[in-house]
């Protein structure tokens, strides 16, 4: 089923009408690639433009950053655009191969955990030890045992426990509970 090619004109005027982006100039020699990209970034600031009207009309609250989907969507473009590098590198003529190496004995790849704990943990260049106090609790428990903490108790503390509950059934049974 084939439009009349006036119908495709009229068609394509209309979506000049609504497409803000056809104003720019070079749009329609751009990639579809390129003109997505350009129509996302018109939306953005179509989108914050909204935004800030909103806040100035009370409706959003004026602490709601709306610079933060841009911001988050600009880094995924970002890492696109080298992804897409990466992958014209490869299929260059010109590339190798390299065997991996991991950068987990490297100890400048953990610069960002290290220089954390260089200063949470140091005073100029010595290291703080702290000395944790052993909790009551961490010595009857053992997290990563398989037996209960009361196969750890001792067998008169055992017997005392084993008295109080023999004792709590008899009184159940004379009480009429048989529970």
């Amino acid at each position: 089923m084939e439009l009349p090619e006036e119908k495709l004109k009229e068609l394509e005027r209309e979506a000049k009408k609504f497409d803000p982006c056809h104003s720019v100039p070079g749009f329609s020699t751009m990639t579809p690639a390129e003109q997505a990209e350009l129509r996302l970034q018109m939306a953005l600031k179509a989108a914050t433009a909204a935004d800030d009207k909103l806040k100035k009309q009370g409706v959003i609250p004026e602490t709601v950053a709306s610079n933060t989907s841009l911001s988050v969507l600009a880094m995924e473009r970002d890492q696109t655009t080298r992804r897409a590098r990466a992958i014209e590198g490869i299929e260059n003529e010109g590339f190798a191969p390299v065997d991996f190496t991991s950068s987990k004995a490297n100890p400048a790849a953990l610069s960002i955990d290290s220089a954390h704990d260089m200063a949470m943990f140091t005073v100029g260049d010595e290291p703080i030890m702290l000395k944790a106090l052993p909790s009551k609790e961490l010595q009857l428990k053992d997290k990563e045992s398989l037996m209960h903490p009361n196969l750890y108790v001792k067998a008169s503390e055992k017997m005392e426990m084993w008295k109080v509950k023999l004792a709590t059934m008899r009184r159940r049974k004379l009480e009429g509970n048989a529970g």
